[in-house]
């Protein structure tokens, strides 16, 4: 071992609660950093599979009334792989006990076969039978609220007739991960609920026989959503049309965006905090360390080493702190991810759980710990290479 590695040692042995210390706070750090972006990617990744898997819409329009006629000019336009067409109806539900009104959505779907777009994702039950007009499956979120399972029945007023609704089942929804009303800002569980039923079922309720008042679309790759959306308001106009949206501003998909952005600020925030005071810490204890040796650097430079081998012996003192703040850190940051993840797949019902960590991470946050350490070390090196001048010092045997 060279004299700079037995110098190592030693001052390892040294200075080693202030290394334990610099080293969780490391650890924290990069816990910190490998736990939210690796969270917030595999919540990403969850929720594409997600909509992937269900046929998740990327236009979504509402109207008054049109004929299903113009289902077919919808799917000429370019760049459409797919209409599908609904009865979208708000009603009430008055179900006792309840302080505030409890409003509801329903929605159709098709006699036969799951919907084409925007599916369904069972959790309990079956969906409506053949030509039933009581049966409904109701949203996940509202019935876990009102602790509602299939063979209850739910009270709806359909067209200002008070229907006794027979829930068959519990589902999910990519469409609704976060039910929000027009009455309320924000999804309140308890006082919205979305209700699918057969279009059988309501289209004779709401006279809309052979009519639709709600479309979706899914697109081809590659085609430019802002020309869609405009010809599918040119189509729609005439019959009462509001303005079409893309994926990114439908409500549910807007609010879950938003989520998954906050994370990512967090997972910006919170790491530079800890490798800052890393970078702190390491600049004290690197810079006493450095003043205390001014001696024995003077010996070092008088021996022959330059100032470039002695800074690589102290950056080789921190490298250690990072390793070691690497190892800890990297371990309890893929636990905590994947606990996370866990807990915000269940927050926001995703079906299933996709979790994924990248290499590129674990490369990059290693990589930006040993750059706040070193630059600490460098900073504490310089300033008392500029404040005493040991790179003069020349070492007289006596």
């Amino acid at each position: 071992m060279t004299a700079l590695g037995h110098k190592l040692v030693r001052d390892l042995r040294r200075l080693a609660g202030q290394a334990v210390t610099i080293a969780l706070v490391l650890a924290c750090g990069i816990m910190a950093m490998i736990m939210l972006h690796s969270t917030y990617g595999s919540l990403e990744r969850s929720r594409d599979a997600y909509y992937e898997k269900e046929r998740f819409a990327e236009v979504f329009a509402r109207l008054e009334r049109a004929p299903e006629s113009v289902a077919a000019r919808l799917e000429g336009i370019p760049g459409v792989a797919s209409v599908y067409t609904r009865i979208v109806k708000e009603i009430m539900v008055p179900i006792d006990g309840e302080a505030e009104p409890v409003t509801g959505r329903i929605v159709s779907i098709p006699e036969s076969g799951p919907p084409p777009l925007n599916g369904l994702r069972l959790r309990d039950g079956r969906m409506p039978a053949p030509n039933a007009v009581n049966e409904a499956v109701v949203l996940q979120a509202f019935a876990d609220a009102h602790s509602l399972v299939p063979g209850d029945s739910l009270p709806a007023v359909l067209n200002g007739h008070l229907r006794k609704l027979q829930i068959v089942g519990v589902a999910y929804s990519p469409e609704y991960m976060f039910a929000i009303s027009g009455h309320h800002v924000v999804a309140d569980n308890r006082l919205f609920a979305v209700i699918w039923m057969h279009r059988s079922a309501v289209a004779p309720v709401f006279r809309m026989e052979g009519a639709f008042n709600d479309v979706v679309l899914s697109l081809q790759p590659d085609t430019q959503v802002r020309h869609v959306l405009g010809e599918v308001d040119r189509e729609l106009k005439p019959h009462g049309g509001f303005h079409a949206v893309g994926r990114d501003k439908q409500v549910s998909n807007f609010a879950l965006t938003a989520e998954l952005e906050n994370l990512e600020n967090l997972a910006l925030m919170i790491p530079a905090v800890f490798l800052a005071v890393a970078a702190f810490l390491v600049n004290v204890v690197i810079g006493r360390l450095v003043y205390l040796e001014r001696t024995q650097i003077a010996v070092l430079k008088a021996l022959g080493y330059s100032d470039l081998r002695i800074t690589v012996h102290y950056l080789g003192l921190v490298a250690l702190v990072v390793a070691a703040g690497g190892v800890l850190g990297m371990a309890l940051g893929v636990w905590a991810a994947t606990w996370m993840t866990d807990l915000y797949t269940g927050f926001f019902k995703f079906p299933t759980r996709v979790y994924y960590l990248s290499p590129g991470l674990v490369a990059t946050t290693l990589g930006i710990a040993f750059a706040a350490a070193a630059s600490g070390a460098l900073s504490a090196v310089r300033r008392v290479v500029r404040d005493y001048g040991f790179q003069n010092f020349r070492y007289t045997a006596p």
